[in-house]
């Protein structure tokens, strides 16, 4: 709530008339917020400050801490690193009024709304910075891992180079394939023993008529042959 004071219309002594520069002066600032110039507003309410009257200081600090409240949210637009020392120049006008006013019920509510806005600004500030912090160790991660990874590169190319090629690699000889073997060659000695004796044997019983052979082969006109 912004508090207005009007001008009092006196006719008297210089000293009088200087004092009624005082609700002047803060009356000024009440226009000037009201038309959205903060800063006039805040040069205004703050020379103010200056009046020996209590009730105008404390309407003054009020109106300043209005004043720095919305200077907060303008730059609450631009980061909270930026709003949040607004907002603490709002809470400390607050409390200034309600030194000079502990009644004061609206100082008392804006001084709470603009605490509560600091804790969940600055609580917003903790977790960007811890979203901050995880973002730059996972970024240390990856770049360790990527090293890592870098790094066993040489050794898995060595390793393929060392490897022969499986497209150029010779297959075993295949076995030829085992013929059936000898009757002789698996005869045991005292089978090939008999066997020759047998062959001996035999090799006296046989005929080959050598007689008729020759005599066929004169017969025949062919050239006989010296057995």
């Amino acid at each position: 709530m912004l508090v207005a004071l009007c001008a009092l219309c006196l006719c008297g002594s210089t000293s009088v008339r200087a004092a009624e520069s005082w609700p002047r002066v803060y009356n000024e600032g009440v226009t000037a917020y009201r038309s959205n110039d903060l800063a006039k507003a805040v040069a205004a309410f703050e020379r103010a400050l200056a009046s020996p009257e209590r009730e105008l200081q404390v309407r003054s600090r009020y109106n300043l801490g209005n004043t720095h409240y919305r200077l907060g949210q303008a730059a609450e637009k631009q980061g909270i690193e930026q709003a949040l020392p607004v907002y603490e120049k709002s809470l400390k006008e607050y409390e200034g009024a309600l030194a000079l006013n502990a009644q004061d019920e609206d100082a008392k509510f804006n001084r709470d709304l603009v605490k509560k806005k600091i804790e969940e600004l600055k609580k917003q500030q903790q977790e960007q910075q811890q979203q901050k912090q995880d973002k730059g160790d996972q970024k240390d991660q990856d770049k360790k891992d990527q090293d890592k990874q870098d790094q066993q590169k040489p050794d898995e190319q060595q390793q393929q180079q060392q490897k022969p090629d499986s497209s150029q690699e010779q297959k075993p000889q295949e076995q030829p394939a085992q013929t059936e073997p000898k009757p002789a060659e698996n005869l045991d000695k005292q089978q090939a023993a008999a066997l020759l004796d047998q062959l001996r044997e035999e090799e006296k019983n046989w005929n080959f008529f050598p007689e008729l052979q020759m005599k066929d082969l004169k017969e025949a006109g062919q050239p006989v042959k010296d057995w």
